[in-house]
């Protein structure tokens, strides 16, 4: 903060209004203010003490002492600019206080007030005013009074403030605040990041527990998880990385033996499908067997009427000898020839039947020596795939009678 200019109206010994113009002093950076007592040296910084933060230097010196006893209808009142980081600032105060009245007898009461102004910007209230003060400066009136503006036998102080004042004072002067509060935060994270450790650390411990070692290691059980350090937990994540690879080499080999199991189960299904098919032979070799049997009952049926009929052919013979009946007879032989031409018809049509039945008669004691052989198979090995080889061969067996046959 530097001053530029400094109004004092009504102050201390300053009965009028006084300025200060500080440019005047140039690029001067040291100056000297002298004067016998009381002639106002005090006042001065007073004034730019009380301008800034609304109280005085020294610390002896009540605000409602402020206004000049040698006034009477004059306003009280103080005014400074100064600049601050580039920024010129205005700042006017006024002190409760009574005065003369300009018109009339008697006194009127001032009530105290303060406004400062920046940038087209005016802040009003005392409070806002000394609040804004303290943002811009980053000090407050006992810090600006121990460090800039050292009152008459008051110096001393800022040798004997306490450590924790002089701590403050410093920092804001030096404007340290940033490394405070970076230091603050790096504690706060070094406190958090250890904390974020121990409970790693506890994670990693029930990881660690939880893990179903093929072999528990020896080194493990002499590392004490409880107390744990970034060697033992370098040396445990080496075990794992071993048995993730073990874990791996067994995957594989049991991936390989499911391949194989996979492949033995693709096998029993082909001779289970084998097995439904000769299933579905026998099944029909039985159907075939009825039919047979059927047919055989047939023609037995058929041989049976041929039978009675020659008998009754005989027996007409021996009972019409007379020439009467013979007429009638030869009617019904007539008849009967027609039946047996019937019959032969029959007959045939059953020859023909039965030369089918005798194909399928061969057919069927085929499927008799495959059912022989499939029982005979069955009783020596219980083997699938044995009983489907012994099926082809004899499916082979009877391909060739059947071109035999067909040769004679």
């Amino acid at each position: 903060m530097k001053p530029l200019n400094l109004k004092m109206s009504a102050f201390g010994p300053y009965k009028d209004e006084v300025e200060i113009d500080f440019q005047k002093l140039g690029s001067n950076n040291i100056f000297l203010i002298t004067g016998d007592t009381g002639a106002g040296k005090t006042t001065i910084f007073d004034a730019v003490s009380y301008a800034l933060f609304n109280e005085v230097s020294g610390s002896n010196r009540p605000i409602t002492s402020l206004r000049s006893k040698f006034a009477t209808t004059e306003d009280t009142y103080i005014e400074l600019i100064f600049e601050h980081k580039g920024k010129e600032y205005k700042i006017k105060r006024v002190p409760e206080y009574e005065r003369t009245k300009k018109t009339g007898e008697g006194t009127t009461k001032n009530i105290a007030d303060a406004y400062l102004e920046y940038e087209d910007k005016i802040i009003t209230g005392i409070k806002n005013v000394n609040d804004k003060i303290i943002e811009l400066l980053g000090i407050n009136a006992k810090q600006f009074k121990q460090i800039s503006m050292l009152a008459q036998g008051e110096f001393i102080k800022i040798l004997f403030a306490e450590s924790k004042d002089r701590t403050e004072i410093f920092r804001k002067i030096f404007e340290t605040n940033i490394y405070e509060q970076i230091s603050n935060n790096l504690s706060i994270l070094a406190t958090e990041t250890k904390k974020d450790v121990e409970r790693l650390k506890t994670i990693f411990q029930t990881n660690t527990d939880n893990i179903k070692w093929e072999e528990k290691p020896t080194a493990l059980e002499l590392i004490d998880l409880k107390k744990i350090t970034k060697l033992d937990i370098d040396e445990i994540l080496l075990l794992i990385e071993k048995e993730i690879q073990t874990n791996k080499e067994q995957i594989k080999q049991e991936e390989k033996e499911n391949e194989k199991s996979k492949k033995e189960i693709e096998k029993l299904k082909e001779k289970i499908n084998k097995a439904k098919e000769q299933n579905e032979k026998i099944l029909k070799y039985q159907t075939y067997t009825e039919e047979d049997k059927k047919l055989k009952e047939k023609s037995k049926e058929i041989r049976e009427k041929e039978t009675k009929i020659q008998i009754s052919q005989k027996a007409l013979q021996k009972i019409l000898p007379k020439q009467e009946m013979l007429s009638e007879k030869l009617k019904e032989l007539k008849s009967n020839t027609d039946k047996k031409q019937n019959i032969e018809k029959d007959i045939k049509e059953g020859e023909k039947i039965e030369e089918k039945n005798k194909i399928k008669l061969l057919k069927i004691n085929e499927l008799k020596e495959i059912l022989d052989t499939y029982k005979k198979a069955k009783e020596k090995s219980n083997n699938l795939e044995e009983i489907f080889l012994l099926i082809t061969r004899n499916n082979t067996r009877t391909k060739r009678k059947r071109t035999t046959s067909k040769k004679i």
